[in-house]
């Protein structure tokens, strides 16, 4: 019966709303030109290059003016002008040595150049990479740089022998290992070289799944775990290896409950409904009865019709965790088929509990002013459970909330078993389903 809903579970995650508050941004108006930098020292010129942007903005919230992607693709234009002209100086300064390449070799980068990135850090490395004070952390730097740079060119040699050397110098950093596999990962695709890009992209899952590649850091991981298991998946799929990939998209699946990260779980059902294995999800409710992580506390601010509470305190009841936004269409479609959960079941033991956050900032509202639209917002619609509205975005990034609505479904000892992404009438029926089957746990 739950496999016959995943089709229209798929569909639905594509029509949810992405978990922003849009606002039209007006376009770019000039502002006063930076003011030229007198110094010709290379680490200056650099410096003066790779701050550019930090700079402008700061001059932008300075004057009121909005973010706009348009204003952004201009002051990146500007920077990578402004870089061009600092590597023509420090180039017609003459006199160049030692860590001058380096710096040299990273505003070409910034110029987007990279024939001249490559020419200026080779020389850099030639000049000092035996010298016993060397600077390690430039070198490493710039190891990583040619590798980048040889990658996105299609140079694959030249990049597999710049990784290596970064393999084999100190220090390493697992975040840059990271990037550096999946950059590895992406030229060999575009070289269909699909056997080698599968070797990178498994690497780099792996450094995802260890914690300490993103030093803690809990929505980083997800973000590297989503990146590098989709691309893995891919990529072995390409290859007709359906077992490898199916293997990779349950695990996927698992990861998405026990992280826990929506992003994660949803991109793994579409990878498992769309080559035909959705029984496998089906198969991980049950399967997922063995997992121990219980779900991370919420942070709300405020309570509507309720006391504060937390997700320890329920304890011993089915918690449905569904995040929502007051001008979210999706969710006001949603929120009446929980309210009649609630109604049904709660003397069974399922407590639904509605998380929104204050969104004022995107249009001027006071947080006030913004809890009384998200009450009235809940009187209008008759909800008979909890809302909570939190201060910001810590919890819905804590759980991998890209797309609003988004539901968790939480079982008697607190642990992610199902997730939701979007509505529809065929998704409120399998998430009823999944209710019932966690209900009737012992």
């Amino acid at each position: 019966m739950l496999i016959a809903y995943l089709a229209a579970v798929v569909h639905a995650q594509s029509d949810a709303h992405q978990k922003t508050s849009p606002t039209p941004s007006p376009s770019p108006r000039p502002s006063a030109p930076p003011t030229p930098l007198e110094s010709d020292d290379a680490a200056a010129l650099y410096e003066d290059a790779s701050k550019f942007l930090e700079r402008r903005f700061a001059e932008f919230n300075r004057q009121g003016l909005p973010y706009s992607p348009a204003r952004e693709l201009m002051t990146r234009e500007e920077q990578r002008e402004l870089a061009g002209e600092h590597a023509a100086r420090l180039m017609a300064r003459g006199r160049l040595k030692g860590e001058d390449y380096y710096y040299l070799g990273l505003l070409y980068q910034l110029a987007g150049k990279p024939a001249s990135v490559e020419a200026s850090l080779r020389r850099f490395l030639s000049e000092t990479a035996k010298h016993k004070n060397a600077d390690k952390l430039k070198l490493q730097l710039a190891r990583r740089v040619l590798t980048e740079t040889a990658a996105r060119e299609g140079l694959l040699e030249d990049a597999e022998a710049y990784f290596a050397d970064y393999a084999q110098g100190e220090p390493r950093n697992p975040l840059d290992t990271f990037r550096l596999r999946l950059a590895l990962a992406a030229a060999y695709d575009r070289a269909k070289q699909f056997d080698r890009a599968a070797e990178h992209a498994r690497a780099a899952f792996e450094l995802a799944k260890v914690a300490g590649t993103t030093g803690g850091d809990y929505v980083q991981r997800a973000q590297l775990v989503n990146a590098a298991g989709v691309t893995l998946a891919d990529l072995l799929a390409r290859q007709k290896r359906d077992a490898d990939a199916l293997a990779v998209a349950r695990e996927l699946l698992a990861l998405g409950l026990t992280l826990p990260a929506a992003n994660v779980y949803a991109n793994a059902v579409e990878l498992l409904v769309t080559s035909g294995h959705a029984e496998a999800v089906e198969r991980s409710i049950e399967e997922s009865a063995a997992h121990a992580e219980t779900a991370p506390e919420i942070e709300v601010k405020d309570w509507l019709d309720a006391k504060p509470t937390t997700l320890a305190s329920l304890r011993g009841r089915v918690v449905l965790l569904d995040f929502w936004a007051t001008w979210c269409e999706p969710c006001r479609e949603t929120m009446p088929r929980l309210a009649k959960l609630q109604d049904r079941y709660g003397e069974r033991g399922l407590s639904v509990v509605g998380l929104t956050e204050f969104y004022g900032a995107t249009d001027g509202k006071s947080e006030a002013a913004e809890l009384k639209e998200i009450a009235d917002f809940k009187k209008s619609l008759r909800l008979p459970y909890a809302v909570g509205v939190g201060a910001n975005a810590a919890t819905a990034l804590r759980y991998g909330v890209r797309a609003l609505p988004t539901t968790f479904v939480l079982d008697r000892r607190g642990v992610v078993r199902y997730v939701l992404v979007g509505g529809g009438a065929s998704a409120n029926d399998l998430l009823e389903s999944v209710v019932k089957i966690l209900l009737d746990e012992k």
